[in-house]
């Protein structure tokens, strides 16, 4: 009975209906009531089924792109040092900043870095407000380092100032310079 009903009506679901006829689908009866709460179970079956598979197959794929990141960077890393290793050997560019190898392809740049300054803000604002230096001191009481260090000069063990005095409540860490590949 199903079978015939969905039959019958079947160009009214897929829209397949000759192009003279105008009718629109509709349940008149229990069974074609019935029938139409049986499809809609297996569309929503149907759909859950593709939900379930789609929604495991994106854990997979996420899973696969963080193996796929973690080789990368195992492999660029590897790459990086062996060009590290060679950029040491070859005759290379040499400006304030930086160092660089030109190639066909790019370039091996080693960026010079300066000695981060590890500042103990505490030490510093006394420091600033007992030599007078109170403008380089934040209401807040922490000393403005940025304005502070254009007036100071480096030195391998800290910083002093202008007059020689070395600024109590800074101390230097050396930091190794960077190398980068440059596509």
């Amino acid at each position: 009975m199903f079978n015939d009903q969905y039959e019958e009506n079947k160009w009214k679901l897929e829209g397949e209906a000759p192009e003279e006829t105008q009718e629109t689908f509709k349940i008149d009866s229990d069974e074609l009531a019935e029938w139409a709460m049986l499809k809609i179970k297996d569309n929503q079956d149907e759909f859950d089924r593709i939900k379930t598979l789609c929604n495991r197959m994106i854990i997979q794929y996420q899973d696969r792109i963080l193996e796929a990141e973690k080789q990368y960077h195992r492999n660029t890393d590897y790459f990086k040092g062996q060009l590290k290793n060679y950029f040491d050997t070859v005759k290379t560019k040499e400006t304030k900043t930086q160092k660089s190898y030109s190639l066909g392809l790019g370039k091996l740049v080693l960026k010079k870095q300066k000695p981060k300054a590890d500042i103990d803000n505490d030490i510093l604002r006394d420091w600033l407000i007992n030599k007078g230096h109170d403008e380089f001191v934040e209401v807040i009481e922490k000393p403005r380092w940025g304005e502070l260090k254009k007036t100071l000069i480096e030195t391998p063990s800290g910083y002093t100032t202008v007059d020689g005095e070395l600024v109590e409540g800074v101390e230097l860490q050396e930091r190794e310079d960077k190398f980068d590949v440059i596509i």
